[in-house]
C-alpha cells in the first residue's frame, strides 16, 4: 500500500518529503502545528521521549487529543489506535518512528494503514539511525 500524500494538491502524487533545517523538535513542531486547528481530533502515540515531545506540543494546539500509549521501550500497537480512532474523525495520527530515547524502531505500515481507513495525516518522526533511507516507493 502506498501511502496518501498530504499533498493531494501535486499532480503526481507522490510521498512527498520535505527537509527542514532544524532540529528533530522543530521538525516534529513544523509538522504538528501546522496541521491541527480548531474542531479537529488526533491521536499521539507516546512510547518515549520524542513522542512525549509530541503530545506536548500537539497540547499547544485546540485539536482534541487522544492518547495512546506504550510502555518505554515497547512499539505503540497499531490495533490499540485502530480502537481510539473507531467512530471518530482523526485528523492526524502522530509518533515516533524510531524512538531514539528507547531504541524503538516502530514498523510504520500498520500505522499508514489505520491513518488511510480513518482518513487521517501520518505523522512519523524519524530517528538518525544509521542505514535509515527514505522508503522508495
Amino acid at each position: 500500500m502506498k501511502p496518501r500524500c498530504c499533498c493531494a494538491d501535486f499532480p503526481d502524487r507522490k510521498p512527498h518529503y520535505v527537509p527542514l533545517s532544524a532540529s528533530g523538535s522543530g521538525g516534529i513542531e513544523a509538522s504538528v502545528l501546522n496541521s491541527l486547528e480548531s474542531g479537529d481530533e488526533a491521536i499521539c502515540c507516546v512510547n518515549g521521549l520524542f513522542s512525549q515531545r509530541m503530545h506536548v506540543i500537539a497540547q499547544h494546539t485546540p485539536a482534541t487529543l487522544h492518547l495512546v500509549e506504550a510502555p518505554y521501550g515497547r512499539p505503540v500497537d497499531p490495533e490499540d489506535v485502530r480502537k481510539v480512532a473507531k467512530g471518530r474523525k482523526i485528523k492526524m495520527i502522530g509518533l515516533a518512528q524510531g524512538e531514539t530515547s528507547s531504541g524503538v524502531v516502530t514498523n510504520i505500515d500498520p500505522f499508514r494503514q489505520v491513518a488511510d481507513e480513518c482518513g487521517a495525516l501520518l505523522v512519523g518522526g524519524r530517528g538518525g539511525y544509521p542505514g535509515w533511507g527514505a522508503p522508495e516507493y
